[in-house]
This record gives C-alpha cells, structure tokens and sequence, in this order.
C-alpha cells in the first residue's frame, strides 16, 4: 500500500515513493515509508539478515580448529645452512667404505694398488702401516674405494674447518664417511678422500722399496727363456709390462735422472739412480718428461710406453741392476 504525503497536509516537496521486498518476519507487519524512513529500514535489514544466524560483531564466532601439518622456517640458522650444503647426495656405511680383501700369495702392494685403483701410500694409511716389511703379518687388507686420508679427529674439527683444509668440498667428505647429519662430535677419525696421505704427515719406509713403474700387467719375467722359433735359449734380465689403458710410466723409487738416450734394442730409454747402489732402467719409451740429473720422487712420472726399438708392440721393459749386476725386480717390488 503507498500513503502520499499530499494526504497528511505536509508541506515539504512531493517526494516519489518505492515499494520493498521485506524479510519474512516484516511480511506481515502493515507498513509504508519513504525516503525519509529509508536508512533506518536498511538497518533493520541489515542486522535481521546478520544476528539471525548467529554473527557476533565484537567475537568471532569459533568455526572449528586447524591442524598445522607443516611449518616453514627460514634459512637463517647454521644447523640449516649445513643441512643445505648436504642435501640430495647420500652417504655410505662408514664401515663400507673400506672392503676387506684377503692377500694371497703373491700379492704386493703394487699389484693391489694396480688391482684397485688406489695408491699405495692411501691402503697403507687405511691400515695404518708405516713399515711396510711387516705386512706379511696381515691376511686381509682394507681397500678403500678411492684415495685419501685418515684424519684424526680434534673437538675444534667440523666439516666446513675440514673441507678448507683439505680442498674437499663438504658433500664429499660426507658420503665418504657415510654421515647422516653434519654433526661429528664422537667420532674418532674421517676418511678425506681424494688427497694424498704423504701430503698431510703421513710418513711410511715405502720409498726404501721399488713399486711397480707402471699399472700394466707383466708378461715376461726374469730368467732363462726359450725362443719358441729359433729354440735358442737366452736369459731376460728384466721384466716386460703390457700397458693397460694408462701408459704412464713412474718412477719406482726415488733418485735423480742419471742416463737418457736410445739404441736399436732398448729404444727411448731413462737409468734412474737411487740410494743403496740400485739403479732402475726404463726402456721402449715415448714422450720422456724428465730431464737430465733431474730429481724425482716415487710415483712420478716419466715418460709413456711406446713401441721404440726391437719389438712389434707397445711395452714397458723394466730392470733393477745393484752394482751394474742385474738382479730380480719382482723380488725388489712391494
């Protein structure tokens, strides 16, 4: 129903009137309004729409709890920043990472370094053996599986102390030693792979012993041999090595460059002196890295196997003369 101002003598302005749809508890309330009445109206509608189903305009109404499966912190701490450096490569046993081989007869520290792919001075330091004379009182070895360095714990040590001292990134010594967090207080020791032992103090009478100059394999020994054509017998006073896939040639003892030169039957070769009145003689050669009266160290290199001289393929020949006499390498070689 519309009520025109016009019929209450009210003098203000005619003003246009409007029909609402009201909410359902208004329906049946008889009631006309105007403009006038309007924002009282909308506020009715307002609050009937809003505290009818229970909204509170200070409190909140509790709608139900919220479980928190996850919480993100950032990465500020140390113990973090650690766990970054470490994360996404796994580790190995500890235990694992050195293999236990038995030594059978006729096994040197050569050959077991040849074997394995590891340097002698990193088996000897694995079992801590400084006299190398005494390893016949082992049956089996540690082989690890790379080389490196027993380093012996202090409290100051951490990972990140010993990744700058050695120059070995930290997930390295990690998986070397089969950590499962960055924490290392308790433990004794720490394999720093990929370092030389004799780098970092350790100290064995290796180099009073020859080690093989090479990592090939040898195919002709020391002594009397029979030429399978001419029947001939002559005798061999040194030993031959067939190359593998390195045709690095080493020093295997150490001393100074005392000879080098070539002849129709030894090809490229290089005489080493060392101390003791041995002499090492390195024949078949190519690319000779050393020069005359130089000094070297065990394990350096010299030259590379070739094919120089009398034979149709590549090979290392390799004598030991005491006194100019030649005597038995592989009774020498450890």
């Amino acid at each position: 129903m519309v009520i025109s101002l016009e019929s209450q003598n009210v003098k203000n302005k005619r003003v246009k009137s409007f029909d609402f749809s009201l909410p359902s508890f208004l329906k049946n309330i008889n009631i006309s309004f105007d403009l006038i009445n309007l924002p009282f109206i909308l506020g009715l509608f307002i609050y009937s729409v809003l505290f009818s189903n229970g909204f509170s305009l200070f409190i909140p109404k509790y709608s139900r709890s919220v479980e928190i499966q996850k919480v993100i912190l950032p990465l500020n701490g140390v113990e973090i920043l650690n766990n970054k450096e470490i994360e996404n490569f796994s580790g190995i046993n500890n235990q694992s990472y050195f293999e236990y081989r038995k030594i059978y007869k006729g096994d040197t520290l050569s050959s077991l370094s040849i074997k394995y792919n590891v340097s002698i001075q990193s088996i000897l330091n694995a079992n801590k053996i400084q006299d190398i004379t005494k390893i016949d009182d082992f049956t089996s070895l540690k082989i690890p599986y790379r080389d490196g360095y027993l380093h012996r714990l202090t409290a100051k040590d951490s990972l990140e102390s010993l990744s700058n001292k050695y120059g070995v990134e930290v997930k390295e010594i990690f998986t070397a030693n089969g950590l499962k967090s960055e924490n290392i207080k308790g433990l004794l020791e720490l394999y720093i792979p990929m370092v030389k032992p004799e780098d970092y103090g350790w100290k064995s009478n290796l180099d009073k012993f020859l080690i093989y100059p090479t990592k090939g394999s040898i195919s002709k020994r020391y002594g009397l041999h029979t030429n399978s054509i001419t029947g001939l017998t002559s005798f061999y006073e040194g030993i031959d090595f067939t190359p593998g896939s390195d045709l690095k040639v080493f020093a295997s003892k150490p001393g100074f460059i005392s000879l080098i030169g070539y002849s129709p039957n030894y090809g490229n070769y290089v005489y080493i002196d060392h101390s003791g009145g041995l002499r090492t003689l390195y024949a078949h050669l190519e690319n000779i890295t050393v020069g005359l009266r130089d000094r070297v160290d065990q394990g350096d290199l010299i030259a590379e196997i070739g094919s120089s001289g009398f034979t149709s393929s590549k090979k290392l020949f390799f004598a030991v003369l005491r006194s100019d006499e030649s005597v038995d390498p592989e009774k020498l070689l450890k």
